[in-house]
């Protein structure tokens, strides 16, 4: 399978925030740039990085473990609630934490970073999760995070995950939201490690309004497909148009549970 080969262009409706004055990317992960042969040598490399971990401890550091036990509702597990998705067989089916504590502390305060720009919130219903890839522009390899908020809005019957909505606000009593709102249409952050910077596409003016821009017009073209009924409402940037998916990040501070991957 060959690269997207996504640029990650200035565009006037995309928020471009260069990150070096407020996280430098730390030294161990920069050897993931040098010259990758394969997606296979770049994730070999970064499993280097990581050890593997049981979901069960995952688990068990979630303050919801005991609503969990109670119900004995194998999905409202944390390990089972994050997202995981992986297109290389370097990574076994389980979570992985980094070895080193500031790769870890970067990554948790890159998802801080996030939910205060978009703004979002980082909790079930909401932020949660990105999808790690890599991507080669210009014969420059490139590590990147898609990271989605506003995951679960209420309002959203036509998708077979819309129940999470109530079951997110059960566990840790976040506020529900709708597609309707302000920054929906600001739910897709994008972050480059080779630029160490994160642009996050504002698709408001495309999807709402009387007077909207041409969907041709959108930041780096038509990112949706528009033959699914409620595209609209879903307003999301699908991981595989910005690079070859290679493992999912996932964060539930409201849980006191710290950054684990998984694929």
């Amino acid at each position: 399978m060959s690269f997207p080969q996504f640029k990650l262009q200035d565009h006037e409706d995309v928020i471009k925030l260069q990150m070096d004055e407020i996280l430098s990317v730390p030294e161990v992960l920069k050897g993931i740039l040098k010259d990758p042969n394969t997606r296979s040598d770049a994730a070999n490399f970064l499993l280097t990085l990581l050890n593997p971990v049981e979901s069960a401890v995952i688990d068990s550091e979630s303050k919801f473990a005991g609503v969990i036990a109670k119900n004995n509702s194998g999905y409202l597990k944390v390990s089972n609630w994050a997202s995981g998705g992986s297109m290389t067989e370097v990574f076994t089916r389980m979570c992985y934490r980094f070895k080193n504590d500031d790769l870890k502390e970067y990554f948790e305060a890159l998802f801080l970073f996030v939910e205060d720009k978009i703004p979002a919130r980082l909790s079930r219903n909401n932020l949660f999760h990105g999808h790690a890839v890599f991507d080669v522009v210009d014969n420059e390899f490139d590590f990147r995070i898609l990271l989605h908020a506003y995951e679960y809005p209420s309002d959203d019957p036509s998708s077979l995950e819309y129940i999470k909505s109530s079951e997110a606000h059960e566990l840790d009593r976040e506020e529900q939201f709708t597609s309707n709102e302000n920054d929906y249409c600001k739910r897709n952050a994008i972050w480059s490690m080779r630029h160490n910077t994160l642009y996050i596409p504002d698709f408001s003016k495309y999807l709402r309004g009387q007077n909207r821009k041409k969907i041709s017009d959108m930041p780096y073209g038509s990112l949706f497909d528009t033959s699914v009924q409620g595209w609209e409402k879903a307003c999301k940037v699908e991981e595989d148009r910005i690079g070859e998916v290679i493992i999912t990040f996932n964060y539930f501070p409201n849980e006191k549970v710290r950054l684990f991957l998984k694929r």
